[in-house]
């Protein structure tokens, strides 16, 4: 029988949130953090290991930006879920995301609940995006 707790990995070069994403992963019942990656190239090695069902990209990140990091995700595993997170929250760098397909995205600051229920939200609706996304 499948496991209904979901698969995660997070991407994320600034390693001050990494601490703050292994507590918020203690506190779900549903997902299961499998690995924080510092860049897209380090997750695409661990990859075919760890068949995440979702992936938390930041979407600025040195070498390889999170966005460009969908399309090698996509030949991976096209039916992959992807929330791309960013500080930045421009219509150009959220449409740019969208058009690689991305499912979601979230700005920074991302909090406990915030993710949660993005997690969620992918996981019963297939996407998700910020509440001041949404309003602007």
């Amino acid at each position: 029988m499948k496991s209904n707790i979901l698969k995660i990995i997070v991407i994320d070069n600034d390693r001050l949130f990494h601490a703050a994403y292994r507590y918020y992963f203690e506190t779900y019942q549903d997902y299961s953090l499998q690995g924080i990656y510092v860049s897209v190239e380090e997750a695409l090695k661990d990859y075919d290991d760890l068949l995440p069902d979702i992936i938390v990209s930041e979407v600025s990140m040195p070498n390889v930006c999170g966005i460009q990091g969908i399309g090698m995700f996509r030949k991976k595993d096209p039916d992959v879920k992807i929330i791309m997170i960013s500080a930045q929250n421009g219509f150009e760098i959220i449409k740019r995301a969208f058009k690689n397909r991305a499912n979601g995205y979230l700005t920074k600051p991302v909090t406990r609940k915030r993710l949660y229920n993005a997690l969620n939200s992918i996981k019963f609706e297939g996407a998700t995006m910020s509440n001041d996304i949404v309003k602007a």
